[in-house]
Order: structure tokens, then sequence, then C-alpha cells
């Protein structure tokens, strides 16, 4: 699971307003709601901020290695 879609499943989980996790990274909900979408990255300095409103680990936002390497091999991505 990538980055923005651990931040929607566990804003979700937790029933956190967008607005909450807006205020706490410092950007408009709009943008929140672009990040849950994937049209907008979840930015490293932003996910500290986002943790703590959210009640979570940093880490579980964090799409980690594994899962990337899991991702890509998925959908054909070698490299180059």
């Amino acid at each position: 699971m990538q980055s923005h879609e651990k931040l929607r499943a566990i804003r979700t989980e937790t029933r956190t307003p967008q607005r909450v996790i807006a205020e706490a990274i410092g950007v408009p909900r709009s943008a929140v709601a672009k990040i849950e979408a994937g049209a907008q990255p979840l930015h490293a300095d932003h996910i500290p901020a986002a943790a703590v409103a959210l009640g979570v680990p940093a880490g579980d936002l964090v799409e980690h290695v594994s899962e990337y390497l899991a991702r890509t091999a998925a959908a054909g991505v070698t490299g180059g």
C-alpha cells in the first residue's frame, strides 16, 4: 500500500477529518484530498505531523522498500 493510500485508510479508520490533517501539516484541506487521491505527494517532512494528528507511529504512513519492490515487480517495472 502506497503512502497516500495508508494516509486515507488510517484517517478513515481513526475518523480524523481531512481538516485536522491539513492543519497539522500546514496545507489547505484540498491538498490533503489531493494527497489521498494520489494526485499530490505526501512529502516526507509532513509525515511526522500527520502521524501525530492521527495518533499513529510515523512508520505507519510510509511505504516500505519491500512493499515498493513488490508493487513494482507486480507491475512489471524493471531497472534500467
